[in-house]
């Protein structure tokens, strides 16, 4: 029985699905040979032959010889660079389908647009002015693409109050997230979180209630 190969990772490859094959004549003889349809970690499609995949001849749709090329011969000596790993992760997130990450990104249509795609000098000169050490690279509209336009550096806090899954609270006709009230409240998140989520409170009971202090020791005190 043929093996199905469907989902298989041959290098930077991902098999799609097998494309029709086609008859390789060789003198009097003549066999069927298998092509499968597949997409780079980079985000381009290719048919290559099955054989080739498996004897690891072919390992991309073209951009690994290319990379490497440009890694030997690289003018902008940035290789080193923390931005060119920033990029490299952000491709990873949008076209690795075996990342990790990929579901959050690539898995519900987040790509990266075609200049930074291909150039990485070409997101260095659009994002290296603004950025400051430690920050992290944010969407500002999280349902769109890694593009010059919607894209900003940003803290991990930042980032923490712009994820889809916060959960927005409303209390005295404001609404804030968990993150905005502690800080707000002066209360830790981990206790107005407990209360909310383990202990069940209500919101006004949650956050209208002093912090009070334990005594573990005489010199440690824990807040509940």
């Amino acid at each position: 029985m043929r093996e199905d190969v469907v989902g298989n990772q041959y290098g930077r490859l991902i098999v799609l699905k097998e494309d029709v094959g086609f008859y390789y004549f060789s003198g009097k003889y003549q066999r069927m040979k298998r092509r499968v349809k597949c997409i780079c970690n980079c985000g381009n499609y290719k048919t290559i032959l099955l054989e080739n995949l498996r004897s690891s001849h072919t390992k991309s749709c073209g951009c690994l010889k290319l990379e490497q090329l440009m890694e030997r011969t690289a003018k902008h000596n940035l290789s080193s660079h923390v931005l060119y790993d920033v990029w490299k992760a952000m491709k990873q997130r949008c076209f690795n389908h075996f990342n990790p990450a990929y579901k959050y990104y690539g898995g519900r249509g987040i790509t990266v647009c075609k200049q930074w795609r291909d150039d990485f000098m070409s997101f260095y000169n659009d994002m290296n002015v603004s950025y400051k050490k430690d920050l992290t690279i944010e969407r500002i509209n999280n349902n769109k693409e890694y593009s010059k336009e919607n894209c900003k550096w940003a803290t991990t806090t930042e980032q923490s109050r712009n994820k889809r899954n916060n959960r927005f609270i409303t209390y005295k006709g404001e609404s804030k997230i968990l993150t905005d009230w502690a800080e707000y409240l002066n209360i830790k998140k981990s206790v107005l979180t407990n209360r909310l989520n383990k202990y069940s409170w209500s919101i006004e009971k949650a956050f209208e209630t002093p912090a009070r202090k334990k005594r573990l020791s005489k010199s440690n005190n824990i807040i509940i």
